[in-house]
């Protein structure tokens, strides 16, 4: 069975990570995996790139696409579920390209890309419950700044291609994930018209 995968992106405090957690809970054949907690995990790791991740991580700065997809491809090559739900995995145009011959080499179908969107101070707000290492004031501040410039490339990349989805953020919880699982069911359905049962 070819593996599927659906890309949430947004602003740092969105709720992305929330999101697909609540949504792979739910679902046995779901798996989620946060770009953020891959780079991260990276960053403890005592070798040159981990201490590289580490310092780009802390400055709130992009971790460049060949060690980005690099770490992804790990967790692709263990990866046993049919869907996966990656949040997190943004930048410039220079890695759009790059994802997507990862997702080919794996037989991976990219269903998707949903965008949770709220605006600067919501994400401001929410990050600030958080204790994470690139969520300090100046590494969050300069995260937030790369989001935003990056944003309307990553609508119009994939918009372009027809995978490119909205959803209002700022809804309350229970409803930004009743919107999620409409999108998802419905992107579904749309990529497998001759299924015989829904992946969800």
């Amino acid at each position: 069975m070819q593996k599927k995968l659906f890309l949430f992106v947004g602003l740092p405090g969105s709720g992305k990570t929330t999101i697909c957690r609540t949504i792979a809970h739910k679902y046995p054949m779901v798996v989620h995996q946060s770009m953020g907690d891959l780079l991260r995990l990276e960053a403890q790791q005592d070798t040159p790139q981990g201490k590289l991740v580490h310092e780009l991580v802390t400055n709130g700065k992009l971790v460049t696409p060949d060690i980005t997809l690099s770490i992804l491809e790990q967790f692709l090559v263990h990866n046993q579920q049919p869907i996966i739900l990656l949040d997190g995995y943004q930048g410039n145009s220079d890695y759009f390209e790059p994802f997507q011959q990862l997702l080919e080499r794996h037989a991976i179908t990219l269903v998707r890309v949903i965008s949770v969107d709220v605006s600067p101070d919501i994400a401001c707000m929410r990050a600030g419950w958080r204790k994470r290492i690139d969520d300090a004031p100046e590494a969050f501040k300069q995260r937030l700044q790369n989001r935003l410039k990056n944003r309307e490339a990553v609508a119009h990349y994939y918009g372009h291609k027809g995978l490119f989805t909205a959803i209002d953020g700022e809804q309350p919880l229970a409803n930004v994930i009743a919107a999620t699982e409409y999108v998802l069911e419905l992107a579904t359905a749309t990529a497998q018209e001759h299924a015989t049962q829904p992946v969800i």
